[in-house]
């Protein structure tokens, strides 16, 4: 067939026509491509799980015995939309109390597909083999990296003055809240984090996946301005019922004023407490007088008994006991009234003490501010707070040394009192102790051989010194080696002490730190020593751990370093809250 020859203008647009034929179909397969590709990849929801929680069932470990207690529960969470494990079904099984008696808990998070378990180790806690024995059929794996996102624990939650801080690990209490009408709806913050509080009144985050971050309220660190102009810091008081052995600031349900127990009425302003770039709030000291009347009671019963302990002891130290007790026993020698004489001088010595050291009325004691109140911040209940140097204290780590001239045996007594909690050897009514030079020593109820004695107990109510040294963290060992030798310690005494006590100076930045002298430490602690020594030196720190320097008098040295002369004992010690 003949063809005729095309114009060279055609043959251009011809050339033209196919390249714009192929570029048009590239376009065409890319973007077909390109629109399967968007296709595939919307056809996965934005959220990466559908979230769809319920109870499964309840489940039995086979190693386990029934007589641990445990309580095993599969939950299921929801469902997997993501590229990797897609539409694989999020479990969990938590187990709680003494699991093969041991008092475990864990919870296992995983993802079941149709033939295999992957164990999400990121986001589990707790033994997976006893898991193998619930899916038959199926094979295992573990994946170290693949997260569920939301899930991850809230390190600190900020509101107001206070912090939630996380109660346990990162990955929260092995629980599930079953059934949301348990709970109680508290605060949303800006991040949308649901904080809720159960029937014990603890405070809990609710995770997308029903589980729950069990949360502690802390106080964050601040001032306090008080009306009256003085001024004070949050460190000077503390959680009333639960300070010792917990972390500083912490509130305690023990330390909260619940609502219903709240009236407007009962309660005065007296300050504000401003914590950096926070809205101030108010502080409150309680307007019903029953609420300090048990504690002013319970001060003044131990003032009582420090003042007659000091009374009914003689102070070979002080002029006048010393004048009294020779006068005494020359009354005893003689035959004389000495029940008469003691009677008499006693009521004289009291009556001097109490000239000398008044208690506090009620009135000055109201105004060193004993409680005070803090408004809640989830609800209209209030903290109640304590003064930190209005407590009881234990008398910690004292440490006893006793030094004879010749074999002695000796016999100490702690008084009543004290409340004894910790001794070695081990305090019977009394310690009897044969003593020989150097402080070798024999408990005489065992036989065992000691260098030196240890007690601890609870001491009365009292107040804490208005003077003290104020010591930077760094500072303290050296201000140790320097200070306790004045109050009458040796070189070995002094690095037993620093050994025993440095190790409690790691919170703050600052201390603030002072000691009882030997007439100060008898009478909280009082001792009866048979034969009494030619020579008592006892040493008992106190402290106060503070953020901040404070602005404060620094005690008075003793004048003279006490001498040893002849059978001397020494004890050294501490208060601890």
């Amino acid at each position: 067939m003949n063809q005729k020859a095309m114009p060279a203008g055609r043959q251009g647009f011809s050339a033209i026509g196919v390249i714009l034929g192929i570029v048009a179909l590239s376009f065409a397969i890319s973007g077909t491509l390109y629109l399967y590709k968007y296709n595939k990849e919307a056809s996965i929801p934005s959220s990466p799980v559908e979230w769809n929680f319920s109870v499964e069932q309840q489940v039995n470990f086979p190693e386990v015995s029934e007589t641990t207690g445990l309580r095993n529960v599969l939950y299921h969470l929801g469902t997997l939309k993501t590229p990797e494990y897609n539409g694989g079904e999020i479990l969990a099984i938590v187990w709680e109390e003494g699991y093969k008696g041991q008092g475990r808990w864990g919870i296992v998070r995983f993802i079941k597909l149709p033939n295999k378990i992957v164990f999400l180790k990121s986001q589990s806690f707790g033994l997976e083999e006893s898991i193998k024995s619930i899916f038959e059929g199926y094979s295992y794996e573990d994946d170290y990296n693949f997260v569920i996102p939301g899930l991850e624990t809230v390190k600190e939650i900020e509101t107001g003055n206070f912090i939630l801080k996380p109660m346990f690990n990162n990955l929260g209490k092995p629980a599930f809240a079953e059934n949301l009408s348990d709970y109680q709806t508290i605060v949303y913050d800006r991040e949308n984090i649901k904080i809720l509080k159960d029937s014990q009144e603890n405070f809990v985050r609710l995770l997308p996946d029903r589980s729950l971050d069990y949360y502690d309220l802390f106080t964050q660190n601040g001032d306090f301005i008080f009306t009256d102009g003085s001024q004070g810091k949050l460190d000077d008081y503390f959680c009333v019922y639960f300070e010792r052995g917990f972390e500083r600031g912490r509130v305690m349900p023990a330390c909260v004023v619940q609502s219903q127990d709240v009236n407007a009425e009962d309660f005065i302003q007296i300050g504000l407490w401003r914590v950096a770039s926070k809205q101030p709030i108010p502080i409150y000291l309680s307007n019903r007088n029953e609420d300090l009347t048990s504690l002013y009671d319970e001060y003044l019963t131990s003032f009582n008994q420090m003042i007659e302990r000091e009374v009914s002891i003689y102070d070979l130290s002080d002029s006048d006991d010393i004048a009294a007790w020779e006068q005494g026993n020359a009354i005893r020698r003689t035959g004389g009234d000495f029940d008469g004489f003691e009677k008499d001088y006693f009521a004289e010595k009291r009556e001097r003490l109490l000239k000398k050291r008044p208690p506090l009325s009620f009135q000055d004691f109201r105004k060193t501010k004993p409680f005070i109140y803090l408004d809640h911040p989830f609800g209209g209940g209030k903290i109640k707070l304590q003064l930190r140097d209005l407590t009881y204290y234990t008398a910690a780590e004292p440490i006893i040394y006793i030094y004879p001239e010749v074999k002695t045996e000796v016999a100490i007594e702690i008084e009543d009192s004290i409340k004894l909690i910790a001794s070695d050897p081990p305090y019977k009514f009394a310690w009897h102790i044969t003593a020989f030079p150097g402080s070798k020593l024999i408990d005489r109820s065992s036989g065992k051989k000691y260098d030196r004695l240890f007690w601890e107990g609870v001491t009365n109510l009292m107040f804490l010194p208005d003077r003290g040294w104020m010591i930077p963290k760094n500072e303290i060992e050296e201000f140790l080696l320097s200070t306790l030798p004045k109050y009458g310690l040796n070189a070995q005494e002094t690095d037993d002490f620093i050994e025993a006590w440095l190790p409690f100076f790691h919170d703050s930045n600052y201390y603030l730190i002072g000691f009882f002298d030997t007439e100060e430490t008898n009478r909280i602690a009082p001792l009866d020593i048979r034969p009494y020594p030619d020579t008592l030196i006892r040493v008992t720190m106190y402290s106060k751990p503070l953020n901040d320097p404070i602005s404060i008098k620094s005690p008075i040295l003793p004048k003279f370093v006490p001498k040893r002369n002849g059978f001397t004992i020494v004890e050294w010690g501490g208060l601890r809250r």
